[in-house]
């Protein structure tokens, strides 16, 4: 999925990135942000209904800038691998947590090809369903799916 604004991120070393999971309908509003503060992005569909936005920026303290007002406006944002050298660590730190057979746990921004994924947002208090508590709770919850639930 290609953007106008997409392009080679020429910013020099060291550059920033930022990572922000998207809707259709907020994809508008978003692009507006990155805009904003001069970022070079572009958009990949990770599932039905979630895509994902990865932005260069010049440098890390305008990645943390732009993945505030993200947040602020209620976006799912977070800082991205700056470079091919920590994207593999960074992808590995956000891999779903199997819940069940069907049922996995992932951040928004991250691919899932479990039949139900629950999203979760780190920044709102919540982990990635790894702790065991988490993982009871919501292996119980799992069992009690009949479809079409929305939280």
């Amino acid at each position: 999925m290609q953007n106008r604004r997409e392009e080679a991120f020429d910013f020099g070393d060291p550059i920033g990135c930022a990572v922000v999971a998207s809707d259709d309908v907020s994809r508008p509003d978003i692009e507006e942000y990155l805009a904003s503060c001069g970022a070079a992005w572009s958009w990949i569909s990770i599932r039905p209904g979630r895509l994902v936005a990865s932005a260069a920026v010049a440098d890390e303290v305008t990645a943390r800038g732009l993945v505030a007002s993200l947040r602020a406006a209620n976006y799912s944002a977070v800082l991205g691998p700056a470079d091919e050298a920590h994207n593999v660590g960074w992808s590995n730190r956000n891999r779903p947590t199997k819940i069940t057979d069907e049922v996995s746990v992932c951040f928004p921004w991250a691919f899932c090809d479990a039949e139900v994924s629950i999203e979760i947002d780190p920044g709102s208090g919540f982990g990635a369903g790894d702790h065991p508590s988490t993982h009871l709770l919501l292996e119980a919850l799992a069992h009690r799916l009949v479809g079409g639930e929305t939280v």
